[in-house]
């Protein structure tokens, strides 16, 4: 029996190339692949948390608004008690599983969500101008490593900022298509690069 095949929600749609404004691009457009994605649930914030987590090798406590974490293995912060754990080599069952052994007996959970999940990297110096048309948030103040549930236009977004001008959206599968459009059309004005 042959593996299935995950397929991006953006198959077909993600052409790279320059949309918008022909004088340059000021914002950067690409799809982020990692390979699990699992909601944590219950866990709270501070040092229990961190110590139940410390055997994945994460270091420090996990901390309302903030990501944690490393390249391999990330806390995305999602709300109060709420985080999305995101790993570029665990596997969706290795990751779930790997989690709520950890996590025995704290009254927290794991749950795979690596299928219903769409990662959108943006970057460059107009990539907050652009997400300030959709977004309520005050942008300006965000901090590399700051993660907020949000919306954007009308979509639901976990908005994590990975550098100074550099930010991860993480929507529903469903909607990815559609917030793609968005953003293209909302960037036309400073230029958007698409890359692969």
């Amino acid at each position: 029996m042959t593996e299935p095949v995950r397929r991006s929600a953006l198959e077909g749609h993600l052409e790279p190339g320059r949309h918008g404004a022909p004088d340059g691009a000021r914002v950067r457009l690409s799809q982020g692949r990692v390979e699990g994605v699992t909601q944590l649930q219950g866990i709270g914030d501070g040092a229990a948390a961190g110590q139940a987590l410390a055997a994945l090798g994460f270091t420090g406590e996990p901390a309302a608004g903030r990501a944690i974490g490393g390249a391999d293995l990330r806390l995305l912060w999602n709300g109060p008690g709420q985080y999305l754990a995101v790993s570029s080599r665990r596997h969706e069952q290795q990751l779930s599983a790997a989690l709520n052994e950890a996590l025995a007996g704290t009254g927290a959970c794991a749950v795979d969500v690596s299928h219903a999940r769409t990662l959108l990297r943006l970057a460059g110096p107009a990539s907050r101008d652009l997400l300030a048309k959709g977004c309520p948030l005050d942008l300006d103040v965000m901090a590399s490593g700051d993660c907020a549930p949000t919306v954007v236009s009308h979509f639901n977004v976990l908005l994590h900022c990975d550098g100074e001008d550099a930010f991860e959206l993480w929507v529903t599968r469903s909607f990815a298509q559609s917030f793609l459009e968005w953003l293209l059309h909302a960037g036309a004005e400073y230029g958007v690069q698409v890359t692969a």
